[in-house]
């Protein structure tokens, strides 16, 4: 059975970026970014509002430009509640909650498959594990 473990490495240039919403794919971080603060202005118009002073753009890369430059960490108003970081729209925690799940399944399933297989059963039960809750 192949696992395929596509979010452990952290995203680089030239590598597709895929926008679990909608699965769109981008090449780089930035314009996946971009693309994500597109998805929290749906149907509003076509205009970007910065959520921390309330500016007003017409081009979501604007609005980006404007919250790397005038706007730092301490200003993100949407707390992760599985991880500490922290986001300036609400659709950036949401994909973070999807990469957390999916993360989460990924990790699920190898366990049930590695349980399912007798033969990794006794090295499974005379290891001890670091984390609370499993044997």
């Amino acid at each position: 059975m192949n696992f395929t473990f596509l979010l452990i490495s952290p995203p680089d240039e030239g590598l597709n970026h895929e926008c679990k919403l909608c699965n769109q794919t981008f090449d780089s971080p930035a314009k996946l970014q971009c693309h994500l603060i597109e998805h929290s202005f749906e149907g509003m118009g076509g205009t970007f509002k910065c959520p921390v002073c309330f500016t007003v753009f017409v081009q979501a890369n604007k609005l980006q430009q404007h919250i790397f430059s005038a706007h730092g960490q301490e200003d993100k108003i949407y707390d992760c509640t599985q991880c500490p970081q922290k986001f300036f729209f609400q659709t950036e925690l949401q994909y973070s909650n999807v990469m957390y799940l999916r993360k989460f399944q990924i990790v699920e399933n190898t366990a049930a498959h590695l349980l399912s297989n007798t033969d990794n059963c006794e090295h499974i039960k005379m290891t001890p594990s670091p984390y609370k809750g499993f044997p």
